[in-house]
């Protein structure tokens, strides 16, 4: 599953950077707290490329909250611009509108859910805990399947070759992102 390949990857590189730092007397931030065991997406979200996700949140979510007051959009560009740091093409387009989705759907959720006694009292249980774990790792799972398409070759260096055939490209190579927009390898562009 690409999924845990791409988080014991990443997570396990960071640990590698964290601990060679740290033999020179550094002392670098954790990126992931356990990311797995998150019982709901914004959870997930705060334990998850710590970094990242706190610099979405102060440079792109609270402005867009405070200028628009607006909840379901700070949520939705805050994701897309996610998605846009990742890669720009249509999957992770995709992966940036199902996690916004998500996180509207359960902001909404936890503002109403009080409403209910007989709600609140189930969320402190162990059951709730476990099911809404699941549900929260096939969520980011089927997000994530959306990057993994061998139809976003056509988007990758501007298009494949004339008459090549689709293929999968590692992670590094598998689209444009912002830190490489201005950057295309192909002569097609």
């Amino acid at each position: 599953m690409k999924f845990l390949y791409v988080y014991f990857d990443f997570a396990g590189y960071t640990d590698m950077a964290r601990g060679t730092a740290c033999l020179f007397g550094i002392e670098l931030i954790a990126n992931f707290n356990f990311p797995l065991l998150s019982s709901n997406l914004a959870e997930f979200w705060r334990n998850w490329h710590i970094r990242l996700s706190r610099f979405l949140r102060d440079y792109v979510y609270f402005p867009m909250l405070a200028k628009y007051r607006d909840t379901i959009l700070s949520l939705l560009v805050t994701m897309i611009a996610s998605a846009a740091w990742h890669g720009i093409n249509p999957g992770w387009l995709l992966w940036g509108v199902h996690h916004g989705i998500g996180l509207v759907c359960l902001a909404r959720f936890q503002r109403n859910a009080p409403s209910y006694p007989w709600l609140t009292q189930l969320r402190t249980t162990h059951l709730w805990r476990a099911i809404a774990t699941v549900t929260t790792w096939f969520y980011v799972v089927l997000g994530f399947a959306f990057t993994w398409h061998a139809d976003n070759e056509a988007f990758i260096n501007c298009g494949p070759a004339p008459g090549s055939p689709p293929t999968i490209r590692p992670r590094e190579k598998s689209g444009r992102s912002l830190h490489s927009i201005f950057l295309c390898t192909n002569p097609n562009c």
